[in-house]
């Protein structure tokens, strides 16, 4: 007969308060993006296609902070046949009550400002 040791009723209580904890980690990350992201916080204003070079159009986006204090953050932005622009560092700061126009990537098609919108993420720091 398998008689349950002193140490497993431990064992499982550990168990149970690591997945505490992991699941509190998500759920303080999911907190901290959207106290960071929104209208009055860090949000992309507006985005538009604008002539490159060699016949090809630049996919821009005005990325503002309306809050009074700076804000780090990555910006990600994935399109089919877009090329990224890889001088955009990873990780940026924006100071309060300003903005900032990223070119985010290169293309040959012309798209409007709502879709490059839609490609566009914001991740917050």
């Amino acid at each position: 007969m398998n008689r349950p040791t002193d140490s497993e009723p431990i064992k499982a209580l550990n168990l149970v308060l690591t997945a505490m904890m992991l699941l509190g980690l998500a759920s303080t990350t999911a907190q901290a993006q959207r106290a960071c992201l929104g209208a009055d916080r860090l949000a992309v204003q507006y985005a538009q296609t604008r002539p490159g070079s060699g016949g090809t159009w630049n996919y821009v986006a005005r990325i503002a902070n309306s809050s009074l204090q700076p804000i780090r953050f990555e910006v990600r932005f994935q399109m089919v046949n877009a090329q990224p622009n890889r001088d955009i560092h990873p990780t940026q700061t924006l100071p309060g009550r300003t903005f900032r126009e990223y070119v985010l990537a290169n293309g040959t098609s012309i798209l409007d400002g709502h879709r490059i919108t839609e490609s566009t993420r914001l991740i917050c720091r």
